[in-house]
């Protein structure tokens, strides 16, 4: 996610939304941590429990929204 919030001229804090799904009741203490330790501000955040993903290997599905007030192409300036 770090990747492509860089590409697109954002970082972790331009994040406002996220959303999660989770396959594993035990993995969430594990998910809130990490997700707490690396974004620091806070956004709005949902996340529930699946049964499964459209993978069975997958035990996570994340998508966030930033918002980014320049495009990637001004801040390279």
């Amino acid at each position: 996610m770090c990747e492509a919030l860089r590409r697109a001229g954002a970082e972790l804090s331009d994040i406002g939304q996220v959303r999660s799904g989770l396959t594993d009741r035990d993995d969430v203490d594990a998910y809130v941590k990490v997700r707490k330790d690396d974004i620091s501000h806070r956004p709005a955040y949902m996340l529930v429990l699946v049964l499964q993903l459209i993978r069975p290997s997958l035990r996570l599905k994340i998508e966030a929204t930033a918002v980014v007030m320049h495009s990637a192409a001004e801040q390279q300036e």
